[in-house]
């Protein structure tokens, strides 16, 4: 059986052998740095898009100090969120197997489609929305045991252990694709809010986002009005649409994208309490 787990305390600098660095986030590279690239004949020409790796334990001096002035800057000014750093005994050659393979993910139509788990943003929500199972598969934990990140100003290490117990996979790591896809939209929402500081409350907070979400696709398709509806139910209650300002404002929102949004925006406090107090009045009679 497969466990996964945030570790109490992130692992160190020091503890890991490799660094997945995303090449679209970060700038002024040290040019002696020995990238690697992720990247295979078909898809040089988008390099661009990919991550780079670098095997900690080839560095010089040099090198390596930039990297280690990269990680303070986490405690001081800069937040590092184009680094991820991986603990594994394999080679470089697997390593960079592994991390290709798991950069892609197939649609309902088998398109494929970028996957940036090397994003702690992403990485950070792949943890609760996929089984343990299926996320050690996705991320190959069998080789890749721990994987540290920096969010939120916090550095966190999520690790995976296997016991002698076997456990079947559940799912292929495309059919997690509707859920997936999701994650941009509950970071959208949380940098609109007050995300959570602590690590389990970020994740109860992801998760109300994305049942949020989830509901209001019954009504909306516009990017920005699901947006507004998450952020909504998060500051006025995740129930709030069972309110009749709400849910009549759905329906006249079904086929106009950007209705609900600009209607929501205009409504001032006196407005926003007669939706909670309606809500509240439904729930209660159950």
């Amino acid at each position: 059986m497969i466990t996964r787990l945030f570790r109490d305390e992130a692992l160190t600098l020091t503890e890991h052998q490799y660094l997945v660095i995303d090449r679209m986030r970060v700038s002024n590279v040290l040019d002696t740095l020995p990238l690697i690239e992720l990247v295979t004949p078909l898809t040089t020409a988008q390099a661009h898009l990919y991550p780079w790796l670098l095997s900690l334990n080839s560095l010089s001096s040099a090198e390596w100090d930039w990297v280690e002035s990269r990680f303070r800057q986490s405690y001081e000014t800069v937040q590092p969120s184009y680094f991820l750093l991986l603990k594994s005994d394999q080679p470089e050659a697997v390593v960079r197997h592994h991390l290709m393979n798991s950069l892609f993910i197939n649609d309902q139509q088998r398109q494929k489609h970028i996957l940036r788990y090397y994003d702690p943003r992403v990485l950070f929500h792949l943890s609760w929305i996929m089984d343990a199972w299926s996320l050690s598969n996705l991320l190959n934990a069998h080789d890749l045991t721990d994987w540290t990140f920096c969010i939120n100003w916090q550095w966190h290490t999520l690790s995976f252990s296997e016991n002698t117990v076997p456990e079947p996979a559940i799912q292929d790591k495309n059919q997690w694709f509707a859920c997936i896809q999701k994650i941009g939209l509950i970071n959208d929402v949380l940098a609109r809010i007050s995300p959570a500081e602590d690590m389990l409350q970020r994740q109860q907070q992801s998760r109300d986002i994305f049942q949020l979400l989830t509901v209001g696709e019954g009504w909306l398709s516009d990017p920005t009005d699901l947006c507004k509806f998450a952020c909504d139910g998060i500051q006025y209650g995740k129930d709030f649409y069972y309110s009749k300002f709400i849910t009549v404002l759905l329906e006249d929102s079904r086929n106009t994208p950007g209705m609900y949004r600009q209607i929501t925006r205009s409504w001032d406090q006196e407005k926003w309490q007669l939706v909670m107090e309606e809500t509240a009045k439904k729930i209660n009679k159950g």
